[in-house]
């Protein structure tokens, strides 16, 4: 068999002789090479008719390209296509090309950023020319009043210092900058980030990524930039950092010349890096520039459990089986066809960031970070020999990614109180979510499998907590979850002790009992610490309407008096509810008795009384110790709320104080220190309480 070369990327015909005669197989692409070359070529630049006309929202937001070339006429289109977008200006220096891809899309031409930005008063810019040009452009969009947000293609700068200097001018003239890895954005990377993150493939030990471009680039272009280890290696190394959570800190890397000019230039257009992560992973990365037959972007990890691959994308999914062989189509031709929906996913990532509050997920740590293992490539390069860095970030640098879910009356106040009390150096706060409130996110795809996203504040109407919070926790997250949690927290328990060690790191539950965080009801622990006491009775008095379903009082409101009984005495072998009493079902009045049980001995057991009830004309939460008959120490509050006054502003600091704990031990998880045995803990304490309320509803709800 021998085979004819075409010329053609893909592109292939074979002879085959079979017995006397000679049988043609035909390449799967049966378009004629000339036909085959235009549509390649189609599809590789822009249409030159006008863009057609789509819905605009009346408020959306003014954007300037910055940039007429290769990456301008891929990010035109898309910004164009959004509706909460108007593309208005366009700037290149180039004239034609610029006023070409401005009539297009209805923009105006501008030659220079201060031009457009103060002729169109664009409340964002989006910079997509070579590395050389970014620092001018940033400077002068970060200059102007009118502009709050920055897009930049990366690198943001020609070096780390130099994009350390833009993040500090931007953070100074209070403009967000954000850098596009456009992989960070591709159905099939995140996809392959959530499951390494939720373990299914285990430790992650090696990989291997292989980046092969088309169609290669001049030759001039790659003299003058085309550096694979600063031009093509960062989209990789950000991807590898983001996916492992850890820091390179050791790298060889070594390439070669396949062109004489090149070599005289010293420029390489194939090579190799190998990493080595902090926590030992080894990554191989391969790199060229001359792919004849596509677009060739893969990457393989290789874990203890299984491995894990993101493959190539074909023209088409069509595959054709025959006598002669299995054959599918050619692979897309260049990256702008690759990462087209990655393309489109950044843009509306920059939308929800500029518009809606969310964050961007790439930092200034990342670009910074990625950069320096570009640059030291170039350094192993160059010495010959394998680089140590010692740059790098230690890991209590980086802070939580938080989300509240539901946003009602109590989840307002709690929204308005932590942003009240955020300075954003512990956390970052993202736009809470709802059902309601938030069409621009998707429940699945923005929020439970957003990979920057590390913990869930649950807020959402009581029937939705247990749900939310087991679907919070599969998904690898942190939840401190409203009470109450019915009908079975155990179940939640369950799910976060199974997920912690699927993902090797405890995931932190908690449950909003706020008043342990309390001053008073502090005090009232720490009184219980010197002092014996025979009898607690807790009151608890809401100024509210009465509610008809006690058994959902019990639930909603007696679960924290329920559950301060066993975070005061929590060495008690058990709680019994020996008394339900319904006192007055208009007023949702409903008394509770037994005995805290401490043992074999019943000289130790101490009894209880707990007192509920609405339209109380002040709001009362009171625990009172009793010791032979007396009264001995009283704690809590007896609060009236003024006018527009919410009830729960009472606790405001223990709200804080609660939420402060929670960002602090989830910090401790995601930053490898052990919070397993006070997570265990706590988790079983939560359980006795809300078995207890169990038992309580389920008496009051027999007394109707």
């Amino acid at each position: 068999m021998r085979s004819i070369a075409l010329g053609c990327a893909g592109l292939r015909a074979s002879t085959r002789f079979l017995g006397s005669g000679i049988v043609v197989v035909p390449p799967f692409c049966t378009l004629p090479i000339s036909a085959y070359s235009t549509f390649t070529k189609q599809t590789a630049t822009m249409d030159d008719r006008p863009a057609k006309k789509r819905k605009v929202e009346s408020s959306s937001l003014k954007v300037c390209l910055v940039g007429a070339g290769r990456m301008g006429k891929v990010r035109a289109p898309l910004i164009y296509a959004n509706r909460y977008l108007e593309l208005t200006a366009i700037v290149d220096v180039d004239k034609r090309a610029g006023m070409k891809l401005a009539s297009k899309f209805g923009a105006t031409y501008h030659s220079s950023v201060e031009s457009a930005a103060a002729g169109c008063e664009c409340f964002a810019v989006w910079i997509s020319t070579p590395t050389f040009t970014h620092k001018t452009a940033i400077t002068a969009a970060c200059s102007h009043p009118s502009v709050s947000h920055i897009f930049c293609e990366k690198p943001v700068g020609k070096d780390a210092g130099e994009i350390k200097e833009l993040f500090n001018m931007c953070r100074t003239s209070g403009t967000k900058l954000c850098c596009g890895f456009q992989r960070r954005f591709d159905p099939s990377y995140l996809d392959l980030k959530r499951r390494v993150m939720l373990g299914e493939i285990g430790t992650v030990t090696m990989g291997t990524v292989f980046f092969a471009d088309h169609p290669c680039p001049s030759l001039e272009f790659l003299k003058n930039g085309g550096d694979p280890f600063l031009d093509l290696a960062p989209h990789d190394i950000d991807f590898l950092r983001w996916v492992l959570d850890d820091e390179v800190v050791e790298l060889y890397a070594t390439g070669s010349s396949s062109h004489s000019e090149l070599k005289k230039c010293g420029v390489i257009d194939n090579a190799t890096m190998l990493c080595k992560f902090g926590r030992g992973c080894v990554i191989t990365i391969m790199m060229s520039r001359s792919a004849t037959y596509g677009y060739d972007q893969r990457v393989e990890l290789f874990g203890t459990k299984g491995s894990i691959s993101v493959e190539n994308h074909n023209r088409t999914s069509t595959v054709v089986k025959d006598r002669f062989g299995i054959r599918s189509d050619c692979l897309k031709y260049s990256f702008p066809e690759r990462f087209h929906e990655a393309f489109g996913a950044e843009v509306d990532a920059f939308v929800k960031t500029v518009r809606f509050g969310e964050v961007w997920p790439i930092s200034e740590d990342d670009c910074v970070l990625t950069q320096l293992v570009a640059e030291n490539a170039g350094v192993s390069y160059n010495l010959g020999k394998k680089v140590t860095l010692t740059k790098r970030p230690t890991k209590n640098t980086r802070l939580q990614v938080v989300r509240q879910i539901g946003i009602g009356d109590f989840g307002s106040f709690m929204d308005k109180l932590l942003r009240s009390h955020s300075d954003g150096s512990k956390y970052v706060q993202l736009p809470p979510y709802s059902r309601s409130k938030s069409p621009h996110l998707h429940w699945t795809r923005d929020v439970l499998e957003n990979t920057s996203t590390d913990a869930f504040y649950i807020c959402s109407p009581d029937s939705l907590h247990q749900m939310h919070g087991m679907q919070c926790l599969r998904a690898g997250k942190h939840v401190l979850i409203e009470k109450p949690v019915t009908p079975d927290f155990d179940s939640v328990m369950e799910t976060a002790l199974a997920m912690s060690a699927k993902i090797q790191r405890q995931l932190v539950v908690m449950v909003g009992f706020h008043r342990r965080f309390d001053t008073q009801f502090l005090k009232a622990k720490e009184y219980l610490r010197s002092n014996t006491v025979h009898t607690v009775c807790i009151k608890s008095f809401d100024p509210v309407p009465p509610e008809p379903n006690l058994e959902f009082v019990v639930q909603n409101s007696m679960c924290h008096d329920l559950d301060m009984l066993y975070f005061l005495w929590p060495d008690a072998t058990t709680i019994l509810i020996t008394n339900a009493h319904i006192n007055d079902a208009r007023a949702s009045a409903i008394s509770l008795s037994g005995k805290i049980v401490f043992g074999k001995n019943a000289k130790d057991d101490v009894s209880f009384t707990i007192q509920y009830k609405k339209q109380h004309p002040s709001y009362v939460q009171k625990v009172a110790f009793e010791k032979n008959g007396k009264i001995s120490a009283e704690f809590g509050y007896d609060f009236v709320a003024k006018e527009g006054e919410p009830c729960c502003n009472l606790f405001r600091e223990a709200y804080i104080r609660q939420w402060e704990e929670f960002v602090q031990l989830c910090n401790k998880s995601s930053n490898g220190q052990s919070v397993e045995d006070a997570n265990v803990v706590r988790m079983k304490g939560y359980a006795r309480s809300f078995a207890l309320m169990k038992i309580a509803a389920s008496m009051v709800k027999g007394l109707k």
